[in-house]
């Protein structure tokens, strides 16, 4: 894979893709995504994630064996798709593979009380030397293809650990699939500063460089994040001074109404692009977050399970929910994550 350095600069979003100078990811999206898409995408051993790399590579090795073995199927009739929802398993014991999100210091870091990350999987805050390295986030691997899903960070208790795990894990982009408010009620907090302002999330700044939005429904911040640490060396502190940062693409997805799920799949599927614009600079992992990280983040991760594997949509969510307890969370979200895997299989390849 010809890597790019996405922590340091913007500019590897900026490239020249049908021979005129693009200036934004926004203009990159303007064009038909799949005349950019090379014809085979590298599959290069992922670069290592410290002591997240077991969780990683634990999954990555079933999805290739699966993949191998698995015929692909999406034909599944209509009328019986809500038996076969009802008929894919959670993960064994769940509750007490959750032991470390359900200890009274990490309770108050979760959204919801039954939605919580396993031990083997959960994202951990490495950076920090001493204490808690938790977060309601886990690991997800699917052939070359990693992510992060995650719950939506919570105010006053989660945004710094949010960010903190950006700069750690170098997301290159942030996918977020739920408004702050649906119904009345609070699904995520305002985690991010819009209109060339700043925001301090403990030591972590994060400064808005530019939005523009993508067909109405996609409304897209470019954001460079940066760390302040402690330091009594001189020396490191001009380094840290000449730093660039980190820059991470935040994309809010306007389009999922606040009851159901979207009427067609042409967003998603967008979206599944967008991904591999990413793919193809970094391995580092992106991040997907609805409110609680598991059914709408649970069904776009699927939907690029099933075009990166090529697996049954209830095979990629077993699977899935073997790393990110209760994903695709209602049969409406299964009838439409199928739908999105037809509309794949007609017209784009498994990549």
């Amino acid at each position: 894979m010809e890597e790019g350095n996405i922590s340091n600069s913007s500019s590897n979003l900026k490239k020249n893709i049908h021979g005129r100078p693009r200036t934004s990811f926004e203009e990159k999206c303007k064009y038909p995504l799949s005349e950019s898409t090379p014809s085979n995408l590298p599959r290069s051993p992922p670069p290592d994630l410290s002591c997240n790399e077991n969780a990683w590579s634990k999954y990555k090795a079933e999805f290739d064996e699966l993949g191998e073995n698995t015929k692909p199927s999406v034909e599944t009739a209509a009328d019986t798709l809500p038996v076969e929802f009802d008929k894919i398993p959670e993960r064994e014991n769940s509750w007490e593979l959750c032991a470390e999100a359900r200890k009274r210091q990490n309770v108050g870091k979760n959204r919801y009380p039954n939605i919580l990350p396993f031990d083997d999987t959960r994202v951990r805050l490495t950076r920090r030397k001493f204490g808690n390295d938790y977060i309601n986030a886990c690991n997800i691997s699917f052939g070359n293809y990693k992510a992060i899903c995650s719950q939506a960070p919570i105010l006053n208790e989660t945004m710094e650990d949010f960010w903190e795990m950006i700069i750690t894990y170098k997301c290159p982009a942030i996918f977020m699939l739920t408004r702050l408010i649906e119904n009345g009620k609070e699904k995520a907090s305002k985690y991010w500063p819009c209109d060339g302002s700043s925001n301090l999330y403990g030591n972590i700044t994060v400064h808005s460089i530019d939005t523009f939005d993508i067909d109405e429904v996609f409304h897209v911040s470019e954001l460079l994040v940066e760390e302040k640490k402690d330091s009594s060396n001189k020396k490191e502190d001009e380094e840290q001074k000449k730093s660039e940062g980190h820059t991470v693409f935040h994309i809010f997805y306007d389009g999922w109404p606040d009851h159901g799920v979207p009427d067609v799949p042409d967003d998603f599927i967008l979206m599944l692009e967008f991904w591999d614009i990413f793919r193809r600079i970094t391995n580092d992992p992106i991040v997907i977050h609805c409110s609680a990280g598991v059914g709408r983040s649970g069904t776009l991760a699927s939907a690029k399970m099933y075009q990166v594997t090529g697996i049954s949509p209830n095979i990629v969510i077993e699977r899935l929910r073997e790393q990110r307890w209760g994903s695709v969370q209602t049969v409406q979200q299964y009838e439409f994550l199928v739908e999105c895997c037809k509309n794949i299989k007609s017209t784009t390849r498994h990549v």
